[in-house]
Order: C-alpha cells, then sequence, then structure tokens
C-alpha cells in the first residue's frame, strides 16, 4: 500500500486501523519492531485527502508508541520535524475522537524529559488548555 498516493482510502482507513492496533498492549511491542510504522503514521496526519478516521487511528497509534520511554517519544518526535506542532494544531478539531489520542499522545510527549516537554510548550500547547480543562467530555478533562 502506497501511503503517500492511495489509490483506496478504505483500504488506507483499514491499514491504518490495523497497524495502530499492533502498536498498543501490554506489554507493549518491541520499538525496534515498530518504529517503521512512525513515519507512516505521522504523515497520514498532514494528508488533507486523509480521513478523520484515518487520523484518528494514526494518532492513536502514535499515542501507543510513544507511552514509554523517553527513547520511544523521541522516535515519534522526530518522525517529522512538525509532528508536535501538527498535534497542537489537532486540538482545535472539535471532535472527541480526534481530541482524546491527540491529548494523551502530547500528555505522553510533556511526560518525557526536559527537552521534549519544552518543544510541546513551544508549540503552543498552552493556548489550548483552557478549552480542554473546560470540554463538555469528562474523557478529555481528565487526559488533560
Amino acid at each position: 500500500l502506497n501511503i503517500q498516493q492511495p489509490q483506496n482510502l478504505s483500504l488506507l482507513a483499514n491499514v491504518t486501523w490495523a497497524i495502530s492496533n499492533l502498536c498498543r498492549g501490554k506489554p507493549a511491542p518491541s520499538l525496534e519492531i515498530i518504529q517503521e510504522v512512525i513515519k507512516p503514521l505521522s504523515f497520514l496526519l498532514s494528508r488533507p485527502e486523509c480521513t478523520e478516521e484515518v487520523k484518528v487511528d494514526a494518532v492513536w497509534g502514535l499515542s501507543y508508541i510513544s507511552g514509554g520511554e523517553d527513547e520511544s517519544i523521541q522516535k515519534v518526535m522526530d518522525s517529522d520535524s512538525d509532528i508536535t506542532q501538527t498535534l497542537v494544531g489537532l486540538l482545535e478539531n472539535p471532535s472527541s475522537a480526534i481530541l482524546t489520542p491527540t491529548v494523551r499522545c502530547l500528555g505522553n510527549f510533556v511526560t518525557g524529559n526536559d527537552m521534549q516537554t519544552q518543544e510541546v510548550l513551544k508549540a503552543g500547547i498552552l493556548k489550548h488548555a483552557k478549552m480542554l480543562l473546560e470540554h463538555p467530555r469528562r474523557s478529555i478533562k481528565k487526559e488533560t
């Protein structure tokens, strides 16, 4: 499947969902095994032709991967020079389907080392804090 020029968006959605689910679980899959999917998942977030469903699954996949050690967080942050900014931009989406994994992923980033936390702050997450803390969905407030 060529994710840069998918011939079938339905297939892309199914593959993204499957990859996301392969990245989750306890114990988490080895970073050595799943690191190859980080760049493709990051790439999907900036593609205007991707549906919200694809983006939701891509962010969930990145959140599962970044839920580990600082090394895992850094691999996700290094996957695309704009990934942190892209994720912070997704906080403007009113859909809780995209907000939940986005807040989780950014939350993983800020639990990393000082440089990782600083990058999220520099990307402008604080300007979204009030909206997130006042969100009608309890789960969004809790993740925030």
